[in-house]
């Protein structure tokens, strides 16, 4: 599992020596557009991809690592809702197991119902890493309902880092990593902030050092 991120080089937001601390279980990173949810997930998989043999693909599917990551070994998937969604993207619904039939079905299904089968692993994440960018994006509110419960079945031998919006999904859980704040922060006072312009104002062309514990 992963305990610790440190950016080694300034980085979309992000300055040199800024650190992130994860926990095991269910991580929700929250925050305005912008403030580096994806890039966080993302920098993951690039560190992960720097691991791998030189040459290899994946290697080059993530780009340039600027960060070092800590932690306990462990099998990591990453899923962004948008950028992976199976009706547009074939070769990733194949990548999982799923056949020819799935595959066709999602092409003709609404954003929900083609990710819903994705949202099942949720429960299988023992041992295991699992980075979710947006997961909650255009699931109607049983979807959501569903997301929620599957996140609660999450033990601390597992653990799942994602990015998310939805006031439902956050309020369902007692406490959120606030990039905006830079901490964690009860999921109550987060979304006061939100809505009586409390949250900090920060310069996304600027960097900023971040110490998340």
């Amino acid at each position: 599992m992963i305990k610790v991120l440190r950016f080694h080089k300034n980085w979309r937001g992000f300055q040199e020596g800024s650190r992130i601390f994860f926990r095991p279980g269910v991580n929700l990173i929250v925050g305005d557009q912008g403030c580096g949810k994806s890039t966080i997930l993302s920098q993951i998989m690039a560190f992960n991809a720097s691991m791998a043999p030189k040459g290899s693909r994946q290697k080059k599917s993530w780009g340039e690592s600027a960060v070092e990551v800590s932690g306990t070994p462990s099998p990591i998937g990453h899923f962004d809702f948008e950028k992976d969604n199976p009706r547009t993207q074939p070769a990733f619904g194949m990548s999982l197991g799923y056949d020819d039939g799935y595959q066709l079905s999602a092409m003709y299904a609404s954003h929900g119902e083609a990710v819903k089968p994705f949202l099942g692993m949720i429960e299988h994440v023992k041992g295991k890493v699992l980075l979710l960018d947006e997961p909650d994006m255009a699931l109607s509110v049983r979807s959501i309902t569903n997301l929620v419960k599957s996140l609660k079945s999450v033990t601390d031998e597992g653990q799942v880092i994602l990015s998310v919006h939805n006031e439902t999904l956050i309020s369902s859980f007692p406490e959120v990593m606030s990039l905006e704040h830079g901490k964690w922060m009860s999921s109550e006072d987060f979304l006061k902030s939100q809505k009586t312009d409390d949250a900090p104002v920060f310069d996304r062309k600027s960097f900023r050092l971040v110490e998340i514990k």
